[in-house]
């Protein structure tokens, strides 16, 4: 997903057209499929509310990409507002994956909890320059590859438990920003 941006300004070949049509594949791919999935997966053994809960994903991803667009906030280099699409989207692969060790009550709760947490002013770390120290991504990246090599019930609550730790690190390194050194911190409040 970050590639295809940095390639087109890395080529000199931005446009608002090219711009539209990375929004409109980014919510095919991150909003579209990922709901279909795990709908056909787990959700439709809840008929009508199995629906409803990939529907609120699908509208909330749109609601982000939206969102993201037009994010130019001071905090928009150091920090994302709302769970990122594509990890949302991650999300719900790993219930796609865990179909048979998770109830589709609790998949419904997750995929729900998603849609919230896209559209929420939650601030998940970015990565790069300006986001978290490397070595607790490479840990972040070893919890998910156990995930994906052992998808269990107990490997996806590590690397859950994981996630949001560096959640809470996140929030602890924005308060820490000096104020008065014209840090984004203060801006957002």
């Amino acid at each position: 997903d970050t590639l295809d941006g940095r390639l087109a300004r890395l080529l000199n070949a931005t446009s608002k057209f090219g711009a539209e049509l990375d929004s409109l594949s980014d919510a095919v791919s991150f909003g579209v499929a990922p709901a279909v999935l795990v709908y056909l997966a787990t959700l439709h053994q809840l008929g009508g509310w199995g629906q409803a809960a990939a529907v609120a994903y699908l509208i909330c991803a749109a609601i982000r990409l939206a969102r993201f667009n037009i994010d130019s906030g001071p905090l928009a280099k150091v920090t994302f507002q709302g769970v990122p699409t594509p990890a949302a989207a991650g999300y719900l692969m790993s219930f796609v994956m865990l179909r048979g060790q998770m109830s589709p009550v609790m998949v419904a709760v997750g995929v729900v909890s998603l849609a919230f947490f896209m559209v929420s002013t939650l601030k998940v770390p970015k990565l790069g320059r300006h986001g978290l120290p490397g070595w607790l991504l490479i840990f972040e990246a070893a919890t998910f590859l156990l995930f994906l090599f052992r998808p269990t019930v107990l490997t996806w609550h590590i690397w859950n438990g994981w996630n949001w730790t560096l959640v809470g690190v996140n929030y602890i390194r924005l308060a820490r920003r000096k104020p008065d050194s014209g840090s984004p911190a203060t801006a957002d409040t």
